[in-house]
């Protein structure tokens, strides 16, 4: 079983969000998406320990604590396509080529 097949849905939710919104503190993951604070930190916690998150800094606080930041894993090597059938079909002859 790979790692992402093992996040629920309200990990992967979290994780799209916050690949749209690098940057994004837990309480705007929190507000963002349908899941509760309560279970937001808890998956936030649980993303960080596996290795899928990183924190990156704090916002500039408006009063109380200062809010952590967060984004994808730099480790995780994302990549992102997009093209037209053709391309893809090209692509992945140069893919079986390789």
């Amino acid at each position: 079983m790979d790692r992402w097949s093992a996040l629920s849905t309200g990990e992967m939710t979290l994780l799209d969000r916050i690949f749209w919104s690098s940057g994004i503190s837990r309480e705007a993951l929190a507000t963002g998406t349908n899941v509760s604070k309560t279970r937001a930190n808890a998956a936030v916690a649980g993303l960080l320990e596996q290795g899928l998150l990183e924190a990156t800094g704090q916002l500039i606080p408006t009063g109380g604590r200062r809010a952590g930041t967060l984004r994808l894993s730099r480790g995780l090597g994302v990549m992102i396509g997009a093209g037209v059938l053709a391309m893809q079909e090209s692509l992945k002859l140069r893919e079986a080529a390789s």
